[in-house]
């Protein structure tokens, strides 16, 4: 971990005093830096709050062409505890993306937008903003990502790499409006943990539009599965419910036994091997000059399947979750409403508000881990600040300041997920282009 500390350090100075030599070659970066204090890094009821500390680094290397695009991007997260410091871990990811455009007609102006914004969510920047992002345009985007994660070797557990291949067309209907098919093949695979292994398919079918008045709206309707690749599971080390064993209490009447609970972890829905999922929502943006207004909302719906799961075994993670609140495991409601704002000296403000009902298909639990309801049931609520000063060092090279605030209660009637916590954080970061 050191080693990685020391490199990203390294790459950042090397972003910020040779960016005419990365320019030149074509590359473009965004790399950050943060340190806060969080009263729950782990999300779970302990709330054994830390000092965290957050990089991130983001490569880019693009070569455009007449009618296609082809790139490369690598991303890496790095998370950093003071005082749990066993829980440090290292995510990253590399993708490969070919863009080929259909048609060529005159584009539709778009208001202008910081492209150095929320700067976390790869996600969907992978999938879908390297590609062509033109009203007028038909494309054809295919993707190939290599993700991997490295814990310390008592969390190894959650040491895990992962192959996707996400596809997606897009074809102009009338006007603006636009139709989207995706379709998007994983495979993760535990070294450590062949039980959680899966194969994960998601097709995605979205109507929308973005016009010159800055009016954005997406409708879309998605649907897949998960498998696990292994169908039976390890007793020695694993059970599905809480056992006891008896053991002498060492005083008192002779023979007397006590019931201690199984150290044993326990794995939700061992004998399931396949989930279904469908998912439909929306997304609206209005966006000005100066400011913009934004509100998704989302559900899901599981088909009377199960997923897997480690119960009471959370873990954190930068850039992805699956092995412990992945979304097939649960269907519900979701709901962000998310409003920009710049105000006077450069300074920019993201406000964000979340609302989620999320039922589980594991059972809720009590902290020994006898089960309490056949489901656990989350309700979670989340609010987050955030505050940032970007400055252009150069034509092509810029430098940005932030603080970030989040309150958050986690509602559960599973013990160990009840929760609330609160952070803030300061950070530096530096993008070229």
């Amino acid at each position: 971990m050191r080693r990685i500390f020391t490199f990203c350090g390294g790459l950042f100075l090397v972003i910020f005093f040779l960016p005419s030599y990365l320019l030149h070659a074509q590359f473009s970066g965004y790399t950050s830096i943060s340190y806060g204090y969080h009263r729950n890094p782990l999300y779970n009821y302990e709330m054994a709050s830390d000092q965290v500390m957050q990089s991130y680094i983001e490569l880019k290397h693009l070569s455009k062409f007449d009618r296609s695009q082809l790139g490369f991007h690598y991303t890496g997260g790095l998370m950093v505890f003071n005082r749990l410091g066993e829980r440090n871990y290292y995510e990253h990811s590399f993708a490969g993306s070919y863009n080929l455009k259909f048609t060529n007609e005159q584009k539709t102006e778009q208001p202008e937008i910081d492209s150095t914004e929320n700067k976390e969510v790869y996600e969907d920047e992978i999938t879908n903003e390297t590609t062509p992002d033109d009203s007028t345009d038909s494309y054809l985007s295919l993707t190939a990502k290599l993700n991997r994660r490295h814990d310390k070797t008592v969390y190894k557990d959650f040491d895990n790499f992962a192959i996707e291949v996400p596809i997606d067309y897009r074809f102009i209907i009338f006007g603006n409006y636009y139709l989207r098919l995706s379709n998007d093949l994983g495979l993760r695979k535990y070294p450590n943990l062949n039980e959680l292994s899966n194969m994960t398919e998601l097709m995605s079918l979205a109507i929308g539009t973005r016009t010159a008045e800055g009016f954005n709206l997406k409708i879309y309707l998605d649907g897949g599965f998960k498998y696990y690749l292994e169908t039976l599971f390890d007793t020695s080390r694993f059970e599905p419910v809480r056992s006891y064993v008896l053991k002498p209490d060492g005083k008192g009447k002779l023979g007397a036994k006590i019931k201690v609970p199984s150290t044993k972890i326990i794995l939700s829905n061992p004998n399931d091997v396949r989930a279904y999922q469908v998912s439909m929502g929306t997304a609206v943006e209005k966006v000005w000059k100066h400011s913009s207004i934004g509100l998704d909302f989302l559900y899901r719906h599981n088909f009377n399947s199960s997923t897997r799961s480690l119960a009471q075994y959370s873990g954190t993670s930068y850039l992805g979750e699956d092995i412990y609140n992945d979304y097939f495991s649960y269907g519900g409601v979701e709901t962000e409403l998310r409003y920009k704002q710049d105000l006077p000296f450069g300074l920019e403000s993201i406000l964000t508000l979340r609302w989620e009902r999320k039922k589980y298909s594991s059972p809720a639990l009590n902290l020994i881990g006898e089960q309490t309801s056949d489901y656990r049931i989350d309700m979670r609520s989340a609010g987050e600040l955030y505050l940032q000063k970007f400055v252009d060092v150069s034509s092509r090279v810029g430098m940005g300041f932030y603080i970030a605030g989040v309150l958050l209660r986690n509602q559960s009637n599973s013990d160990y997920n009840d929760y609330s916590l609160w952070n803030v954080t300061a950070g530096i970061a530096v993008g070229f282009y």
